[in-house]
């Protein structure tokens, strides 16, 4: 038996060290289990996880740690580094189990049924509302540049992949800013090249064959407010023109008028293409105008510690809803192509077809789903001396090896994966394989 028999009741886990976080660069932040939404600061003395009673900060509660779990410690290039204090049930590093590991920013460790994401801290948090959600730094400083940047009149541009939310970087922005004009969005993808300028500056009746009224404009639409131009590398470079001398001049010539009209309107414009350099999607001098500030919203992978807490915010009602740390830790693995849109995507999709599921396992998730991508390398973390390679179960195994193996650790993939010493995300693999 890998895990012995011990007391039932639940143990808090215990930090010793000191606990004033602005002392320290990195965090350790507990995603699932009962202390998840704890942050725990590393001190420069180090710090030790375990289920030790007495003295010290209590720090998780977990039935499954042993009295000195693992130990965090800092050297003298300030790398942080884990070591399991030869505990029961061992401690996991991106789904391996290690003796020691040097750890880097969005690592996933596993105590027992309790998840901690690697981070470092980042810009003091902002106060009040913001539609952006998830407490990692990276989020944080793209909340405080909103929050500097909302009562000027300087143009914006925001860069990031798409599904990064960077609509609602820019709602934000128009929130905070107390305009009293309108916030209007513009999909310039979306936009077929004979129609920008119209759609961007409105047109006169009769200017062409279906302009049968006045229509005036995004920019006009847009007066006193803010104008979002969402993916504008899209843009034609002939329309991208007309808006650089519109962006100098707080002019816009309707199509088919004579006269300009005069606009103040704050634009902030969102690529998720290069802005600059040898295939840009910009021309130089408008990328120029538009970078009065430039904001670049992360990738979900490069914000691991903000991937649960948004999995709850989209499931709304169900947001209570049990979840196995297996599952939660296929989600924290996953690479996440499509970032924050995809990961609402999959909740709604639970939600459809699990909702009335008492608890959500790894399987709900499908066989599609990527669950072996993770932030940092497998190298980085050592398998020390806890593999026991089983004679009886040939490796790569057949299906039937496979079932018995999961039979005889009832189903835990931590316990199967130590029993043939390899790599939890392997036995993952495996069970996908063959379908079990």
């Amino acid at each position: 038996m890998i895990q012995r028999e011990r007391e039932r009741t639940p143990v808090a886990l215990v930090a010793h060290g000191r606990s004033d976080e602005r002392s320290a660069a990195w965090l350790l932040c507990v995603v699932h289990g009962d202390s998840a939404g704890q942050r725990l600061s590393v001190p420069a003395d180090g710090l030790v996880l375990g289920r030790q009673s007495g003295d010290g900060v209590t720090v998780l509660s977990e039935t499954e740690a042993s009295r000195r779990h693992c130990g965090f410690e800092l050297n003298a290039e300030g790398e942080l580094t884990v070591r399991d204090l030869e505990s029961t049930n061992g401690t996991w590093v991106n789904g391996r189990r290690v003796t020691a590991a040097r750890l880097s920013v969005g690592a996933i460790l596993r105590v027992g049924r309790t998840l901690l994401v690697v981070s470092k801290e980042g810009a003091v948090p902002t106060p009040g509302r913001s539609p952006l959600l998830g407490t990692s730094p990276a989020i944080e400083e793209v909340r405080r540049l909103v929050r500097l940047s909302a009562p000027s009149s300087l143009p914006v541009l925001i860069l990031g992949q798409t599904g990064t939310g960077k609509e609602l970087v820019a709602s934000g922005l128009h929130e905070a800013s107390g305009r009293r004009g309108a916030f209007v969005a513009v999909n310039a993808a979306a936009l077929p090249a004979s129609l920008v300028e119209s759609a961007l500056f409105g047109h006169r009746r009769g200017a062409f064959t279906d302009a049968r009224t006045d229509e005036p404009g995004a920019f006009v639409r847009a007066h006193e407010g803010t104008l979002f131009l969402d993916e504008i590398g899209e843009m034609p470079q002939e329309a991208q023109a007309k808006l650089l001398r519109t962006l100098e001049t707080g002019e816009v010539l309707p199509v088919g008028a004579s006269r300009p009209v005069k606009v103040t309107v704050r634009v902030v414009a969102a690529t998720h293409r290069t802005a600059t350099g040898q295939g840009a999607a910009l021309r130089e001098d408008l990328y120029a105008r538009l970078a009065g500030v430039v904001i670049r919203t992360p990738p979900l992978a490069d914000r691991r510690e903000d991937i649960l807490p948004l999995f709850r915010a989209f499931l709304g009602p169900q947001a209570a809803q049990p979840v196995s740390v297996d599952f939660a830790e296929a989600l924290l693995f996953h690479g996440w192509p499509r970032n924050v849109r995809e990961l609402k995507r999959v909740a709604e999709r639970l939600t459809l077809l699990a909702g009335a599921e008492p608890l959500w396992e790894r399987h709900h998730l499908g066989p599609d789903f990527d669950a072996l991508t993770t932030s940092a390398s497998d190298d980085d973390a050592d398998d020390g001396a806890t593999a026991n390679m089983d004679s009886d179960h040939p490796w790569p195994p057949t299906r039937e090896s496979l079932v018995a193996l999961l039979d005889a650790c009832d189903g835990n993939v931590s316990l199967a994966a130590e029993r043939v010493g390899r790599n939890r995300k392997q036995i993952y693999r495996w069970r996908e394989k063959f379908g079990v």
